[in-house]
């Protein structure tokens, strides 16, 4: 039968193998860059992505405080995946193999994606923040990811803020936007808040409650809601408006050094200029922009469309749609004190044509 420490070793061997034969291979194709290795199921991409990775490694780390000096492997696959059992949701563009330490590792992302250089840029700041971020909460972990993407591709900025805020509004059920007009009758101007109400992945938590969340907690869920990425981004953004990358930093060693697990809700509360009694679902008006409002545009015409019908079709459904357009002149007013008026948000006009003073009343439920 032999000895214990023999039955031990070749038990180890077994599970070893098994573990290994669970693992997905790696891409045939690879490509040395400066700072790392890119694997890719073809030349072209093992190419493609080397050529992205060398230009955004060096940024992230001279923008992110505590990083660490390593290089990076990435794997480019065509289905995401770990091992060979594993599948994740389609709308996972990437993720980095972390330790129960959080000891950052290999990072995976999709090929083919619309922004590579978001996703690759976000799975970097995983794969590179040191020990001394580990008091961040998990959500704003996640946030981190996506603002710094955001401040390394500038171009990427409108993409990213519009995807971020629309999952943080399903996280809330929906979007308030401030809308001013003139009522033709008396000329007087007006401004309304108006709710636009929809179905999304339902929040299992509060928003306090996510944010206490630490890393490991919040990764060890099965499926993290898309609403909590929005959520953590909004969270962040609204830090980095009132502190800098060092301060978020500090309060981080500040935690560690308490001996606690995750940075206080109450800072992070305090940091972000959010009160008691504001209202969470407003917390993301400051983001939206001209640019993100066409891209929302982009993203889900009916928005727009169905806003002017659902706010003003009882009061003003008489009128021609054009005259509506014209007389009433329904802008969104937006934080920075930019107006958009609705005619000139692309296929309003149209659709206002067609469906004027009534239009089905849609969700964005399936918004990923």
């Amino acid at each position: 039968m032999g000895s214990p420490s023999a039955r031990i070793r070749l038990a180890l061997l077994v599970t070893a193998a098994l573990t290994a034969g669970c693992l997905v291979p790696a891409p045939r194709h690879d490509n040395a860059s400066g700072v790392g290795t890119v694997r890719a199921e073809s030349p072209i991409a093992a190419q493609r992505y080397a050529e992205m990775l060398a230009e955004l490694h060096p940024k992230v780390s001279a923008i992110l405080p505590g990083s660490l000096d390593r290089d990076t492997e990435l794997w480019v696959q065509t289905t995401l995946r770990r091992f060979a059992h594993e599948d994740h949701r389609e709308d996972a563009m990437g993720f980095t193999v972390l330790a129960r330490d959080l000891t950052p590792g290999r990072i995976h992302l999709r090929d083919n994606t619309a922004y590579p250089e978001w996703y690759l840029t976000h799975e970097l700041v995983h794969a590179l923040m040191g020990p001394t971020w580990g008091t961040l909460p998990g959500v704003l972990a996640e946030g981190l990811c996506d603002w710094i993407a955001a401040e390394v591709n500038p171009s990427y900025q409108p993409v990213i803020h519009t995807h971020r805020l629309l999952h943080s509004s399903m996280f809330f059920g929906g979007m308030s936007y401030e809308v001013d007009f003139t009522h033709p009758d008396t000329r007087r101007k007006t401004r309304s808040n108006i709710w636009y109400a929809y179905s999304g992945e339902p929040a299992e938590l509060g928003p306090e409650e996510v944010i206490g969340l630490d890393r490991w907690s919040f990764h060890s869920k099965a499926r993290v809601p898309v609403s909590y990425y929005g959520l953590g981004f909004v969270v962040v953004s609204r830090m980095m408006e009132r502190i800098t990358l060092e301060d978020l930093h500090e309060m981080c060693t500040d935690a560690e050094n308490l001996g606690l697990t995750v940075i206080p809700t109450e800072w992070i509360l305090a940091a972000a200029g959010i009160g008691e009694s504001d209202d969470w679902a407003r917390a993301g008006e400051s983001l939206l922009g001209v640019d993100e409002v066409h891209e929302i545009n982009r993203l889900l015409p009916v928005v727009f469309q169905e806003l002017s019908i659902r706010a003003f079709a009882d009061l003003y459904g008489d009128m021609d749609p054009l005259e509506f357009l014209h007389q009433v002149n329904p802008k969104l007013s937006l934080a920075d004190g930019t107006h958009v008026p609705l005619s000139s948000i692309r296929g309003v006009r149209h659709a206002l044509l067609d469906i004027w003073p009534s239009a089905p009343i849609g969700t964005w439920s399936a918004m990923r």
